[in-house]
């Protein structure tokens, strides 16, 4: 049997030294990933609370607009006649959503009538836009309830929209939440499948 010199013994305790730094290394790195994906995971779950969720797909059931699926788009392409989606101001939403003309978490198609530069005024139970009348107004609803009014004549300003089914005289648009922000548009609304 051959004798170890003293340098070859060594050696062993040398690779397992290095082996147990690889492994802390190693474990180190995967606890630095857990930590970065659960935090990331934290991070999309806190802005959808913080942030509403945009959504890219719209089921309108409501008679005011085409019953149907529709495509949310960007905001840059909204213009007259573009229909767009909308999150109606808190009050109104929670009105809506009361009354069960539209579910609180839902948002709204409606058409945009009238763009920054246009005069819009809401005067008894007429609605005209750039001196035009384009609706009516009703003081109460289907059942007997009070609609909200405002009363105004307002030229638009670059951040303002005007949004109105003219189509359908029982919508809740315009005639009765007013003026809308841009701000409150999602995107421009396009229907892709007709119910």
């Amino acid at each position: 049997m051959a004798k170890r010199s003293g340098a070859s013994r060594a050696l062993p305790m040398l690779d397992w030294m290095v082996e147990q730094a690889q492994k802390r290394l190693r474990r180190q790195r995967r606890l630095r990933r857990w930590c970065i994906g659960v935090g990331s995971g934290i991070a999309a779950l806190s802005a959808t609370i913080v942030a509403q969720p945009r959504p890219l797909f719209v089921w309108n059931a409501s008679p005011s607009a085409d019953i149907g699926l529709y495509l949310v788009g960007g905001k840059s392409s909204l213009s007259r006649g573009s229909m767009a989606a909308l999150w109606l101001p808190n009050r109104f939403r929670r009105l809506a959503a009361d009354r069960r003309y539209l579910p609180h978490n839902i948002p709204a198609i409606k058409r945009v009538v009238a763009v920054s530069g246009d005069s819009v005024c809401a005067l008894g139970s007429r609605i005209s836009v750039n001196g035009q009348w384009i609706a009516d107004r009703h003081k109460r609803d289907g059942k007997g309830r009070p609609m909200p009014w405002w009363q105004n004549c307002k030229r638009l300003g670059p951040d303002e929209l005007f949004l109105l089914n003219e189509e359908a005289a029982n919508s809740f648009d315009g005639r009765y939440v007013g003026i809308s922000k841009r701000s409150d548009v999602i995107g421009e609304a396009r229907l892709i499948w007709r119910d």
